[in-house]
């Protein structure tokens, strides 16, 4: 492609070129997850079509970068979905591209990243440019809400090392716990469960039907998973002090296990 490319030079407009879809050539190559075509074609953009183009080569660059498909997509969404951190790199930090844009369904680059269990950009857009980790699409849901419905255990696992709204519900009520137990069938797994119990997720939460969230099982959980899950999702009444086994509620500092330690310690000195 590149010698087809270098061939045509000046008489073929990379930046113009648009399917049917409305994907543009940058879009495709990310959509595909091939940065050795997405660099060709940018190279070949810079050398050959920039002249060409109407403004600063940074805002012509920045205009190629936005363009949407026909359900608002963008070069950088697709990038984004598949954790390339080069090519992100590229679209916002040489090209200038929004990262603030969403497609139809109100989706930006968080969930999006959430959706592709993808850390990296996660962590890129949340802390190097500040975005919101709770920010809604158009179904009310946030990153979490993303990340639990897709099974998304790398991207959850980030999500909640951040200050993260973990009782937000979705149009239907639904908050992280319940779509983790919802997603559990198919992953096999309740330790997406796990984690946001240990953060401190609401086991009374109920949707807008009034589920909670045993209520919300599916049938195709196996019997021992299903008795794992209630057994979770039970309020916790064992004595944590003795540590009987690990406790599905937020750790805090408590100095009783130290005082009943000692006060054990000092009546077998005194017997």
């Amino acid at each position: 492609m590149e010698t087809i490319l270098e061939t045509e030079g000046s008489a073929l407009n990379v930046m113009m070129l648009q399917e049917s879809r409305q994907y543009t050539v940058l879009a495709y190559a990310a959509f595909k997850n091939h940065p050795q075509c997405f660099k060709v074609l940018f190279n070949h953009a810079k050398k050959y079509n920039l002249k060409q183009a109407s403004g600063s080569n940074k805002l012509a660059l920045s205009r190629w970068a936005n363009k949407p498909t026909d359900e608002k997509f963008t070069c950088l969404h697709f990038a984004t979905y598949h954790g390339n951190q080069e090519l992100i790199l590229v679209i916002v930090e040489e090209m200038g591209a929004d990262y603030h844009t969403r497609n139809i369904y109100g989706a930006n680059v968080l969930h999006i990243a959430s959706q592709g269990d993808q850390p990296a950009p996660l962590y890129y857009f949340a802390k190097v440019k500040t975005m919101n980790i709770n920010d809604t699409d158009n179904r009310d849901s946030t990153p979490l809400h993303w990340a639990c419905y897709s099974r998304s255990e790398f991207a959850l696992s980030y999500i909640l090392a951040m200050e993260v709204n973990l009782e937000a519900k979705d149009q239907a009520g639904y908050t992280p716990l319940h779509l983790a137990i919802k997603s559990v069938g198919q992953l096999k797994s309740t330790r997406p469960v796990r984690a946001l119990l240990l953060k401190g997720a609401n086991r009374s939460a109920t949707n807008l039907n009034n589920d909670t969230c045993v209520d919300i099982i599916g049938e195709e959980v196996t019997d021992n998973m299903r008795n794992e899950l209630i057994q979770m999702l039970e309020v916790p009444r064992y004595l944590e002090c003795f540590m009987v086994k690990t406790p599905l509620v937020p750790l805090r500092q408590n100095h009783k296990t130290q005082l009943l330690f000692v006060i054990l310690f000092l009546i077998i000195l005194i017997a």
